[in-house]
């Protein structure tokens, strides 16, 4: 029609329209969820056979007969990596939170595997809504339900919704009670306080640093006078905390999933060929109640704490500069109106608390739990950076400019990814290649968590991890074409390395990298050469391990073995399987 104002009839429809919006998310989320392949990736079998136990025999318990239901339903890696946690009965139990398992439970119970997608994706759907009904409160609706739309869609959470494992999980918990605790927080009605506190009480059920979260919210009301209100806090918090872990202590005979004697199962399993509780197949893992505590930081050496919070924006693995680019922006966003803040301008709204939370959860990833601050190699960015969501919470009114900076970086990064969303365990890094994440630096101080190959050899004091493809491993060493970066590894400080170098072609040129150091060679079909590359300097090194780059490149194909010692040279069996 003539004259029509099209943004006056947006205006006037803005309710229609947004809920139009949330409705077409709803259908879309929800249909993938039914009809995209299900993935069970780390320990996600540990997951799904809680999820059959519960269903099908009402208990937390490993028995013979969950194992033979589950190989019996066999699918993806089902049911390597399981965590038990064997008592001093020899019973079995499940090594990981169950309420997880529990809650996801009658889903898969009326809708089968896909139906634990289902209930993934109703969590991703509500923490949606908690994000629009916030952004709502400073902007136009439509633009509160695309920002919180593009909030979780420009992010890696998109893929966790394909996974049986509790990430998801983890971040509904955190984001709902912080979201109550904001409406607590405006309408000073001490019941959205106790249901925020009952909902991050489950967040300590699912993942104990959860806890941390507690510290700011309790300190803000001790800091009101309020102490009937923190008393609030603390006894709706315990219900579940003591529901759960009681329950667990009942039947496992300790208060933590990760407590216990307990153990890693990959190939074999407790009941299934001669295994059982005296002829143990699984492998001692990590225990809160042993000396065996690997993801905690060793206080002899906090060296790697910088570096773990320069790797935990930047990293090319778990960088949340490159894998939720909008919690930067909402960071940003909070950290400019601090001036209004100073000026009185801006009442207490708080956020102040909200970006405490934030602040002192990464805080306690990158130093007291920095030996793996992401959640280990089974990942697609940073799997433990359950805070993502209450980053949405720090937004006030959205600057349209600004944010359409990181809209722009979040297309550029995420891409390579989000281009094939439901990733198995064997594609979690074929993004690091490309660009741009073949630029950003990896993550040293986590290197045995990421998701790269490495290898050992006989004669060489350490391990190999291999940075791309065009180094094919070898039975003692790899075979070599054009350039291929390299990380040396090793226990100890090398003063130098040694290479043994096998050519297929007539002068073909070798040009060797290990930092600073360039040592070149020529070598004539089926030659060799033995290069010792001295006074080498790592690239990074703490009390774990020294690291040192190697880039080798030649113009044909050649076989390099690695050695340490000058007495450890394969021989002419290795040069005649040339």
């Amino acid at each position: 029609m003539a004259g029509m104002d099209p943004l006056g009839l947006i205006r006037g429809n803005e309710k229609k329209i947004s809920l139009l919006i949330i409705l077409a998310a709803a259908i879309i989320l929800f249909y993938l969820a039914l009809t995209t392949q299900v993935r069970l990736v780390g320990d996600g079998s540990t997951y799904y056979m809680q999820m059959q136990s519960i269903v099908n025999d009402l208990d937390i318990q490993y028995q013979e007969k969950d194992i033979i239901r589950a190989l019996d339903v066999q699918f993806d890696i089902l049911p390597q990596n399981l965590f038990l946690i064997k008592t001093g009965s020899g019973d079995y139990f499940y090594g990981k939170d169950f309420s997880y398992a529990l809650f996801a439970s009658p889903f898969y119970m009326f809708l089968g595997n896909n139906g634990i997608l289902l209930f993934n994706a109703l969590m991703i759907f509500s923490m949606i809504l908690f994000g629009y009904f916030h952004l709502r409160k400073n902007n136009g609706s439509i633009l509160s339900i695309i920002v919180s739309l593009l909030f979780f869609a420009l992010s890696v959470v998109l893929i966790y919704m394909f996974w049986i494992h509790a990430d998801i999980y983890n971040m509904f918990l955190i984001m709902t009670g912080m979201f109550l605790w904001t409406v607590y927080h405006d309408k000073k009605d001490i019941r959205w306080l106790g249901a925020a506190s009952l909902f991050l009480g489950l967040a300590v059920v699912a993942k104990a640093p959860n806890a941390a979260l507690f510290i700011p919210i309790i300190s803000y009301e001790l800091y009101n006078r309020r102490l009937k209100n923190s008393a609030i806090i603390v006894l709706m918090a315990l219900i579940p905390v003591l529901v759960f872990y009681g329950y667990f202590h009942m039947n496992a005979g300790t208060l933590s999933f990760y407590g216990g004697d307990r153990y890693n199962y990959m190939t074999e399993y407790p009941f299934v060929n001669g295994y059982d509780s005296q002829n143990e197949a699984g492998i001692p893992y990590f225990s809160i109640s042993s000396d065996k505590k690997d993801i905690m930081l060793n206080l002899n050496d906090i060296t790697i704490i910088p570096y773990n919070v320069f790797y935990y924006l930047f990293g090319k693995f778990s960088g949340i500069l490159w894998y939720y680019p909008l919690a930067v922006f909402a960071m940003l966003a909070f950290l400019l109106s601090f001036k209004e803040r100073k000026d009185e301008k801006v009442k207490d709204d708080g956020k102040p608390v909200v970006f405490s939370c934030i602040a002192l959860y990464i805080l306690m990833f990158t130093t007291v739990l920095g030996n793996n601050y992401m959640g280990g190699a089974c990942n697609i960015g940073n799997r433990y950076f359950y805070i993502y969501p209450i980053f949405l919470l720090l937004i006030g009114k959205v600057d349209i400019k600004k944010i359409a900076i990181f809209i722009v970086l979040a297309l550029i990064t995420l891409s390579p990814i989000l281009m094939h969303p439901n990733k198995g365990p064997d594609q979690f890094a074929d993004h690091i290649d490309k660009f741009p994440y073949r630029y950003f630096p990896i993550e040293y101080s986590q290197l045995d968590k990421l998701w790269i190959p490495s290898y050992e050899f006989n004669g060489f004091d350490g391990s190999i991890y291999r940075l791309d493809n065009n180094a094919e491993y070898a039975t003692d060493g790899f075979f070599i074409t054009n350039t291929s970066e390299m990380l040396l590894v090793s226990g100890s400080e090398m003063n130098e390395t040694r290479l043994r170098l096998f050519s297929y072609e007539n002068d073909n040129m070798i040009k060797i990298i290990v930092g600073s150091k360039n040592v070149s060679t020529v070598l004539n079909k089926y030659g060799y050469d033995t290069i010792a590359i001295t006074d080498i300097q790592p690239e990074y090194k703490d009390g774990k391990y020294w690291i040192y780059r190697l880039s080798i490149s030649s113009d044909g194909k050649i076989l390099m073995i690695p050695m340490t010692e000058e007495n450890i040279v394969p021989g002419l069996p290795a040069m005649q399987a040339l």
